[in-house]
């Protein structure tokens, strides 16, 4: 097995950027949109000033994560999208188009933009919205009416898959490659589709296109967060995903990769976090990988070398090297 470094530049993806959302918003942000913070409703002085949150743009779509103003004004937009807010911590109200609707964590609405309304979310919390082009969306869910605010339940499974898959997109040393921006923003388009109900054929291509897109990062993911942890296994990915282990292997081949490939590289990662980390020291190489799920050292050695370069004993003999 033969694992080859990848080496990038910043200008290979796009990264989120932090924004002000309290006192103002970017006027390319807010302006299109009709959404500005309430000054006459702001509480805390200057402390709304220094709210902040990740905004990340690409091929039409623009998702904000982070913190909110306690009260927004929306209309006079021009901006024509279908706008999704969910909830990951505390709580928020929308009345917008005639309809009110509050909410707590998991919960999400997605209505069209322009409307006209107001939004109030609870101070402290943490707060996820996606804007996507009111065109794609319709035409990924064909029939479905879209008018007014619609309140979603946080059980629904293309709900989680999504909150899932823009979280990875957003955390601030990922972003999104550029060659694949224009494929990602399709399936978030596919996601909101399903979330309203897409039918027939248009729920056929929304599934096999951005349903497993959402799936196969959510695979990466598990396996990102939990392979250098003793007890994982493949039945353990499955599991938090809600599909079966088949289902899993699938979603890696389907795109050229392996289970087996994918988790050994971010273990042989871990390791090599380890052996530059002094906390680590009085652990042997051969402690780590065993820890990190390695049960062959001969084997662990070999693909250490071939993804890394050099020797695992020689990363931590030459750490004063580096930092120097």
């Amino acid at each position: 097995m033969r694992f080859e470094p990848v080496t990038e530049t910043p200008e290979t993806r796009i990264r989120p950027q932090r924004i002000s959302v309290g006192a103002r918003l970017p006027a390319a942000f807010g302006g299109p949109r009709g959404i500005r913070p309430d000054q006459t409703a702001q509480t805390g002085g200057g402390s709304v000033d220094r709210l902040r949150a990740l905004h990340l743009a690409f091929s039409g779509v623009s998702i904000v994560l982070g913190s909110r103003a306690p009260t927004y004004r929306i209309g006079g937009g021009v901006s024509e999208e279908v706008m999704l807010n969910l909830v990951v911590r505390g709580r928020r109200r929308f009345e917008l188009g005639g309809r009110e609707t509050e909410g707590g964590p998991g919960s999400a609405v997605v209505t069209p933009t322009p409307n006209s309304g107001a939004a109030w979310f609870e101070p402290g919390g943490r707060y996820l919205s996606l804007f996507a082009p009111d065109r794609a969306v319709r035409a990924g869910a064909p029939g479905v009416q879209l008018e007014g605010l619609r309140a979603l339940a946080p059980t629904i499974p293309a709900l989680k898959l999504l909150t899932s898959y823009v979280g990875g997109l957003m955390k601030e040393q990922v972003g999104v490659d550029r060659t694949s921006a224009a494929a990602i923003a399709d399936h978030l388009v596919d996601l909101c589709a399903l979330l309203l109900g897409a039918q027939g054929d248009a729920r056929e291509q929304a599934e096999l296109r951005g349903l497993r897109a959402a799936q196969r990062a959510g695979v990466i993911e598990a396996i990102r967060a939990g392979a250098a942890v003793p007890g994982f296994s493949l039945e353990i990915v499955a599991g938090q995903l809600g599909v079966a282990p088949r289902c899993v292997l699938d979603l890696l081949e389907e795109v050229g990769a392996s289970f087996d490939a994918f988790v050994a590289a971010r273990r042989l990662d871990v390791v090599r976090e380890r052996l530059d980390d002094p906390a680590y020291d009085r652990m042997t190489v051969a402690d780590l990988a065993s820890s990190c799920g390695f049960a062959d050292l001969k084997a662990f050695h070999r693909q250490f070398a071939a993804r890394f370069g050099e020797p695992a004993a020689a990363v931590r003999s030459n750490r004063g090297k580096r930092r120097s």
